[in-house]
This record gives structure tokens, C-alpha cells and sequence, in this order.
């Protein structure tokens, strides 16, 4: 089953941003383009993530945008932000890549796999930043019934996909 095949519950939202996404020189020929995810350190409620299931966010997500894009760069940064009341500091990784081929059906991969992700770390949102600008993807309880079918026949969705992949991320330290 191809992810084209998969039913998008957000495919009108996500009709108006894919022509917003896909700009053109003044010659028609699209951009290079840049994409960033960005993988939190902390869950709802202020707990961090395990630092075996944060390996495996990085991990996986730099699997997903090294399968997408051909390469990445992973960057550590701290993300702050307010309620009401109070500021909070987290610690956030940044997987970027560069391409000249975001088309529409890797767009929706993105989506797909940010909503994933939103899910099974317990996120409100995955930040998405395309071309410098953010996008907040919203966790959503229908990708859980996605996910829940398709683990049913036996197939992966989103983030999960990336989790036994046969790529190996090394370690930089070690690579000679």
C-alpha cells in the first residue's frame, strides 16, 4: 500500500499550504527548499522522554528525512516559550535537509510523520519549519485510528515506519 493509497483527514487544510509550499522561480523551476523538524525533549506535562525512546525519535526522524532528501544535519537547540505565567525552556533537536524536490506527495509524508510523531511522544504539536516558516502540527486522535488499521494489516504508519529501518545512524565520533 503506497501512502497515496492512505485516506489524508486533513487533505483540505493541507490543499491550500501544499501551493503555498511548492514556490517557483521566476522561470517555473522550484526552489531549493528547506525543511525542519522539530523533536521535543519533554512530553505534556513537563516529563522528560526516556533517553532510550529520544534516541529513537532522533533516530527514526533522521532515517525519514535521509530516505526523503538523500542528507541532514542535526543540530541541538533550547525552544522557549510562555503561558500565562510562566516561561519554559526545553531542550529541542533540529533535523534539517535541503532539497530541490519537495513535491506534494513528500509533503504529505511530513504531515503524516509529524502527526506520528505528535502521537506516540505525547505532543500538543510537532513544529515544521519549511522554507523559515513554522508550522505546528496538531496532534490528532484520528491518526491513532489510521495507525491502529493499518498495524492490523500489517503494514507501519508514520513514524513508526522509520523505527526498523535497515539504515544505521553512526556515530560521528567513531567514523574514521
Amino acid at each position: 500500500m503506497s501512502s497515496s493509497d492512505i485516506p489524508d483527514p486533513f487533505s483540505k487544510r493541507l490543499e491550500s499550504l501544499i501551493t503555498t509550499w511548492l514556490p517557483k522561480d521566476e522561470k517555473g523551476d522550484v526552489k531549493t527548499r528547506s525543511v525542519s523538524l522539530y523533536l521535543p525533549s519533554k512530553i505534556r506535562g513537563g516529563e522528560f522522554i526516556r533517553k532510550t525512546e529520544r534516541a529513537e525519535l532522533v533516530n527514526g526522524t533522521m532515517i525519514f528525512m535521509l530516505e526523503r532528501f538523500g542528507g541532514a544535519t542535526q543540530t541541538e537547540g533550547i525552544g522557549y516559550f510562555k503561558d500565562t505565567s510562566k516561561v519554559h525552556a526545553e531542550r529541542v533537536t533540529i533535523c534539517q535537509s535541503f532539497t530541490e524536490k519537495l513535491d506534494e506527495e513528500t509533503l504529505r509524508e511530513i504531515h503524516r510523520f509529524a502527526n506520528s510523531l505528535a502521537g506516540i511522544f505525547n505532543q500538543y504539536s510537532i513544529s515544521v519549519e519549511i522554507d523559515g516558516v513554522m508550522y505546528f502540527f496538531n496532534y490528532r486522535e484520528d491518526y491513532d485510528e489510521l495507525r491502529k488499521e493499518m498495524k492490523e494489516k500489517g503494514t507501519v504508519y508514520g513514524f513508526e515506519k522509520y523505527l526498523k529501518n535497515s539504515l544505521t545512524i553512526p556515530d560521528p565520533d567513531m567514523e574514521g
